[in-house]
């Protein structure tokens, strides 16, 4: 006899935590708990759930590198290329947009926010990027200084040997851009999203979701969910629940060094359009990306780590900031969703069902606009 067979709930259980929900969110990283956090704001007296297959979201919300970043200038220009100017822009304006929303959300100094500014580093083979960044820098700059009341892109080759780097012969800053600990902002999130009276369904993984005339059942496993809408927020394991949807899991490996004495390095750094990134967290360094080193093997929503990307991360350490490979102390994997487009899918799927994923890889700086315009999709359901 299965647990399912055998678990039944009680009465009391029936009319408390297993009675029909107005809303549950699949999800309880920063775009679920985002559109929890709007859709009660706006009516407290619905009824709303975050389902939740970790304890905690396990996803990439808690698991990213804290970067409260708008995009590097070479990713600027990628995204260019591939959607044109304008559309480019407007992404990058969201950007901005979401990260301001999140600072009105939740207290700057409970998430560890620290405006040390971001910077992009070009190696001797990207000379060629580097002149293209240049040339570009001054009309980027020129459109977007109203909005951020100076200049975004700046050269500063200076600072080259302040952040006691290797084998960099050109740095461009990004002097708008902050840093943050993502599992403080998740739980501060979770902290306002109880206080509205948001409850929460850890442990619960999904098998399925029947879509009927009247409700949504949730099949848990071992208990059922009901709800009137349902939103899908689990970014990158959202094909695992909905057919046809165009988003791709895509894994990303972080290493954290021990204490380096004297650390010089400060602030966030990107590399080669975003693929790596690395920033100073306790006297440490982390380190992430590389997935363009092995990006088949890494459409995967499994957690695990690629030797070959460790490898190469451990190398990267070691010519460009002097770190011996055995100063690993953390690794760690996480799960982004990734699409043909940057955009993110915020959709009715059905009747019920909603979706709102595909942050690609940006999911600090737009998770909570997007938590925000998925309840708004929601909101005209109800």
């Amino acid at each position: 006899m299965s647990f399912k067979e055998r678990f039944r709930p009680s009465y009391w259980e029936k009319q408390t935590y297993l009675a029909p929900y107005d809303v549950a969110i699949v999800g309880s990283g920063i775009v679920g708990l985002n559109a929890a956090i709007t859709l009660k704001s706006r009516h407290r007296s619905l009824r709303v759930i975050i389902v939740e297959r970790g304890v905690y979201p396990i996803g990439a919300s808690t698991r990213n590198a804290g970067f409260a970043c708008f995009g590097s200038i070479s990713e600027v220009l990628s995204d260019i290329d591939a959607m044109g100017y304008d559309d480019a822009m407007q992404l990058f304006l969201k950007r901005k947009k979401g990260l301001d929303r999140l600072m009105q959300i939740v207290d700057p100094a409970k998430i560890d926010y620290r405006h040390l500014g971001g910077y992009e580093i070009f190696l001797e083979e990207d000379e060629s990027k580097y002149d293209s960044c240049i040339e570009i820098a001054d009309q980027l700059n020129g459109d977007l200084r109203s909005v951020f009341q100076g200049d975004v892109f700046v050269p500063r080759d200076g600072l080259i040997n302040d952040f006691r780097l290797n084998n960099v012969p050109h740095l461009i800053a990004h002097p708008m851009e902050g840093q943050l600990h993502p599992g403080k902002l998740v739980v501060a999130l979770m902290d306002r999203a109880a206080e509205l009276g948001v409850r929460f369904a850890n442990g619960c993984e999904i098998a399925e979701i029947h879509e009927e005339d009247k409700l949504c059942r949730l099949d848990c496993g071992n208990i059922e969910i009901t709800a009137r809408q349902v939103l899908v927020a689990a970014n990158g394991f959202a094909g695992k629940l909905l057919k046809g949807i165009e988003v791709v899991p895509a894994r990303n490996q972080v290493l954290v060094t021990k204490p380096i004495d004297n650390l010089r390095l400060k602030g966030c750094f990107h590399y080669n359009e975003g693929y790596v990134y690395f920033r100073n967290i306790d006297g440490r360094i982390l380190i992430g990306g590389a997935r363009h080193v092995a990006m088949e093997g890494e459409s995967t929503s499994e957690f695990g780590m690629n030797t070959r990307i460790t490898q190469w991360l451990e190398r990267f350490l070691a010519e460009h900031m002097g770190v011996a490979k055995d100063s690993v102390e953390y690794a760690w994997s996480g799960i982004m969703g990734v699409g043909n487009v940057k955009a993110p899918v915020i959709e009715m799927i059905s009747a019920r069902i909603g979706a709102a994923v595909r942050l690609g890889g940006m999911g600090v700086a737009i998770g909570s606009l997007v938590g925000e315009e998925a309840a708004d999709l929601i909101e005209q359901h109800i």
